[in-house]
């Protein structure tokens, strides 16, 4: 099980321009990383799905345990994957009445 010590490589983190350079990269990095993952899923990859499962339910079970301490409850999980194709077909037809435009 997953388990992270919250903050634990933070402490250090910026103290020398090198280290700020290491996380830019870092990050930048594991940006593409994501970006390929994203991808993976919405073109089938089933191995790729499998793990978006596992670590979703790593974040929903650490949000669960937030929102219980806070003393908080929802009635319904929304998730993106849930609306993001009528948002895209919202947002579409509001494109073409002219309601939005492109920058």
């Amino acid at each position: 099980e997953y388990s992270p010590t919250p903050g634990a490589l933070l402490t250090e983190l910026g103290k020398t321009s090198k280290d700020v350079e290491s996380v830019t990269s870092e990050m930048k990095k594991r940006n593409g990383e994501v970006g390929d993952m994203l991808r993976a899923m919405e073109e089938g990859d089933k191995e790729a799905a499998a793990l978006w499962e596992k670590t979703k339910k790593w974040s929903l079970d650490e949000f669960k345990r937030i929102y219980n301490w806070l003393s908080c409850r929802f009635d319904h999980d929304f998730f993106e994957s849930e609306v993001s194709e009528s948002s895209r077909k919202l947002v579409l037809s509001l494109f073409e009445k002219g309601i939005l435009q492109k920058d």
